[in-house]
């Protein structure tokens, strides 16, 4: 199946997948670096402080391992389709993050002693390798790729919004920029419909191990 039949069928994901990914483009180019953050990170209360500190897991393997266990039992074809995306994307995301040859502060680091900035009680700050963000890279390459071996539209949805949510919260629990967040959203994405398309979706890739099942 051609990437352009998947778009086809999918159409309702992608275009706001690309509305919030253009959105947030534009978001930071208009407000720059320094504001673009501020403008998020300043709006604040202890309630959303403390949703914020366990969305923000949703970028880590307590998202992974359940999906990726689900997804090759569902069919082993898509849970290893999923693997090699995530492996692909963090492979990339963590080369750049940390082999970069440009400087890359965190907030808290770039923002030293700025009484503006918020910092949640009780939250660690990291303070380099700040792009692109390694939670947003791996929320967006496993909540693309899940919906789209969805058929349901609203399941879709859901997924892009959760994935949208993590990321919000790393800029609003200090830990990264804008910027960040879209280099990780667009790395995790491009994998995980790659992957969808050459790998997953591609029958000429078959085997009886890969066409496996085992839940009803």
């Amino acid at each position: 199946m051609s990437l352009k039949e998947i778009f086809k069928q999918n159409k309702l994901l992608f275009y706001p997948l690309i509305f919030v990914w253009f959105t947030g483009f534009i978001y930071y180019l208009y407000y720059g670096k320094e504001q673009a953050f501020l403008s998020i990170n300043t709006t604040h209360n202890a309630a959303v402080d403390s949703v914020m500190k366990v969305v923000t897991h949703l970028g880590e393997f307590y998202l992974l391992l359940p999906v990726l266990l689900y997804l090759y039992a569902k069919q082993v074809r898509l849970g290893v389709g999923l693997f090699i995306a995530y492996a692909g994307a963090t492979l990339l995301s963590q080369g750049i993050k940390y082999w970069a040859p440009w400087h890359n502060d965190r907030p808290s680091l770039y923002f030293y002693l700025n009484p503006r900035v918020h910092y949640v009680p009780d939250y660690f700050n990291n303070v380099s390798h700040s792009f692109p963000s390694g939670h947003t890279t791996l929320a967006f390459v496993v909540l693309i790729y899940l919906a789209l071996t969805l058929r349901s539209t609203v399941a879709q949805l859901i997924c892009l919004t959760i994935a949208v949510v993590a990321a919000y919260s790393r800029v609003y629990l200090a830990q990264h920029f804008v910027e960040d967040l879209l280099g990780g959203a667009f790395i995790g994405s491009t994998f995980a419909i790659l992957c969808y398309v050459y790998f997953t979706a591609n029958k000429r890739i078959n085997s009886p191990y890969l066409n496996t099942t085992y839940l009803p």
